[in-house]
């Protein structure tokens, strides 16, 4: 990221990817002044974040937390019931940053 040097070339992190590989949600705090937007979704299954019990985010979310990140989220995720998973997903991804 600091190779490149450039301010127009910035960072998306992707949780789902960030967790199907096991890195450590600790590269966020390295990463803290790239950080643009993220990418979120259970990563099993690829699916709708709907609890904070269903995955261990937290780690995730403190580490965001920490670096104070009010940037841009959206969910990329599978869903085949939309008004049912979209209400959750928001009301976690909303207190994960309180």
């Amino acid at each position: 990221m600091n190779a490149i040097n450039d301010p127009n070339f910035q960072l998306m992190v992707d949780f789902y990817h960030l967790a199907s590989v096991k890195e450590d949600p600790a590269i966020i705090l390295r990463a803290r002044d790239h950080i643009r937007h993220l990418h979120m979704a259970n990563p099993e299954g690829r699916i709708f974040p709907r609890t904070p019990t269903e995955y261990d985010y937290q780690p995730f979310f403190a580490a965001l937390r920490t670096i104070g990140y009010s940037g841009r989220i959206s969910v990329e995720a599978s869903t085949k019931d939309l008004p049912g998973d979209a209400p959750p997903a928001i009301a976690l991804l909303r207190s994960a940053f309180r």
